[in-house]
């Protein structure tokens, strides 16, 4: 028998799935498309590679002048647009961002990004940071 978490997250994935209209293996793919359209949503299958934890559902808009590539939240693509990332329960994985809790990357840099976006962080893998992750830096 299936708890309320595991139902509520199948409902979760069923939406997303819904929504996304074009599917991408990794976010540069999604950054060197050209066939993208504001409206459009996507879904990238993971961050640097399929299933390396940092598949995300974006909605692609048009550029606005504030906006910064954070490599998590917002991401710059061709054709004066940007890729938004949709964010679930307030919460974002640090693979979002571009960490690769491989153990060997640098991935301060990532996680602090992750940390300044977002107040609810998930960390599933081990990381290797050369510093401090500053909270509330942002």
């Amino acid at each position: 028998m299936q708890n309320d978490n595991q139902k509520n997250k199948e409902s979760i994935e069923s939406i997303q799935n819904k929504l996304a209209n074009t599917y991408f293996d990794n976010v540069l793919s999604m950054k060197e498309s050209v066939e993208l359209k504001p409206g459009d949503v996507v879904q990238t299958l993971g961050y640097y590679n399929v299933n390396d934890g940092g598949s995300g559902l974006y909605k692609i808009r048009d550029s606005q002048e504030s906006d910064i590539d954070d490599g998590g939240s917002i991401h710059v693509l061709k054709n004066n647009l940007v890729a938004e990332l949709i964010v679930e329960n307030n919460s974002v994985k640090v693979e979002q961002f571009g960490a690769k809790g491989d153990g060997i990357s640098d991935d301060t840099v990532a996680i602090q990004k992750a940390v300044d976006y977002s107040k609810v962080v998930i960390f599933t893998k081990k990381y290797l940071l050369s510093d401090s992750i500053k909270l509330g830096s942002k």
